[in-house]
């Protein structure tokens, strides 16, 4: 079994360093500023977005609202995805500024975060899968988001062994669940549903992969570069002339809107700011597709996609797009937001697929992508 030490290994243009490896290390730092991707005048960031602050407290008050006692959130509806529907409802929590002891919110963040602990599985080949009874549908999808989650934790609730949430033991078990991701890669250099099946591998959950090792790296959890790369060589064969990404490398060569705007975001939490690959798909993206994805009735999967555009947008570089595209994206939420029960939903869309998963599950999704810009979480952090 590949240990995984907790060192920082993949070298990004900022990086998180410490001399004591087991200690905590803070990632509010900021980098260096890096060459943006277009050359326009960058306005200061005021510009950038509308307020919608509302939105915001609505949805996290409708979070919390329906939080279970175990930590984890939703009702029976939800149980399919406990796994995921938690690590991104603890994301937006987090992304609130709430830590263990600080914040409107801190003891439900305190909650989420012990959730996802107990969902690691203690021994055996899969000691720090992700996993809960009932959930059928995470999976790999869930033990990313639920890595992901925890690295945001490990970086920002401290130091105070004598919790249940303290870092160090986030750090155990953040240390198995990158092995069990890294020892997961297929053989064409992606992921797919189940840990360890190396024969397969689709896009999204390549994605997700990808975002969680990113929280890990800057955590300082040592990320081998080879899996980076082959990951990021897998997106760049995956993507289609026009500037999409397919959903596999092979076999199924259908793209979306949501896909590439995930891919895109991973290749630039991979640190790839000036990628062609990137740039073409940033032309697909924020062309007509975007018009036609705000302005029409979503069938897919809106909410995520619209999650994945708004990291495109953070680590853009462009504030100019930025000041025009995110207050568009959060009309859209706002179209869809209901201020009688605080949820997010498109109840007259048949064709709405992430219905499938209650209320918090899109509800969280769209609280998180409204606060992506605000930066708290350090995988935000540019």
């Amino acid at each position: 079994m590949m240990s995984v030490a907790l060192t920082a290994s993949w070298v990004l243009p900022y990086s998180t360093r410490t001399a004591n490896p087991d200690r905590v290390i803070g990632l509010h730092a900021r980098s260096p500023a890096l060459p943006p991707l277009h050359e326009k005048t960058q306005p200061s960031s005021a510009a950038v977005r509308t307020d919608a602050s509302g939105l915001i407290n609505a949805g996290l008050a409708y979070l919390v609202e329906h939080q279970n006692a175990d930590g984890s959130f939703g009702g029976p509806d939800s149980r399919i995805i406990r796994v995921g529907l938690s690590a991104l409802a603890t994301l937006s929590i987090l992304s609130d500024a709430n830590v263990e002891h600080r914040g409107r919110y801190h003891k439900e963040a305190t909650r989420g975060v012990r959730f996802l602990m107990n969902c690691a599985t203690p021994t055996g080949e899969r000691k720090g899968y992700f996993t809960a009874e009932g959930d059928t549908t995470s999976r790999m999808h869930g033990h990313g988001y639920a890595t992901l989650a925890l690295t945001q934790a490990y970086g920002m609730f401290g130091t105070r062994r004598r919790f249940a949430n303290s870092a160090e033991r986030i750090g155990v078990i953040l240390r198995d669940a990158v092995s069990i991701i890294v020892r997961s890669q297929s053989r064409a250099g992606g992921w797919y549903y189940d840990p360890f099946d190396i024969d397969h591998d689709e896009g999204s959950i390549t994605v997700c992969m990808l975002q969680a090792l990113r929280g890990a790296r800057n955590c300082g959890f040592h990320v081998p570069r080879s899996t980076i790369d082959r990951a990021v060589e897998y997106l760049h064969k995956s993507q289609n002339p026009d500037g999409s990404f397919r959903y596999k490398l092979f076999g199924d060569e259908q793209s979306s809107f949501e896909l590439t705007a995930a891919a895109t975001s991973s290749l630039l939490h991979a640190g790839k700011y000036q990628d062609r690959a990137v740039r073409r798909a940033r032309d697909y993206l924020w062309g007509q597709r975007l018009d036609d994805f705000l302005s029409g009735s979503p069938r897919g999967y809106p909410y995520y996609g619209l999650f994945y555009a708004a990291c495109v947008l953070r680590f853009d570089f462009d504030r100019d797009l930025s000041s025009v595209l995110m207050p568009r994206i959060e009309a859209w939420f706002a179209s869809r937001f209901d201020p009688s029960t605080g949820v997010f939903t498109e109840s007259q869309n048949p064709d709405f697929r992430e219905r499938t998963y209650g209320h918090c599950y899109p509800t969280a999704l769209a609280t998180l992508t409204l606060q992506v810009h605000k930066g708290y979480l350090p995988v935000f952090d540019r």
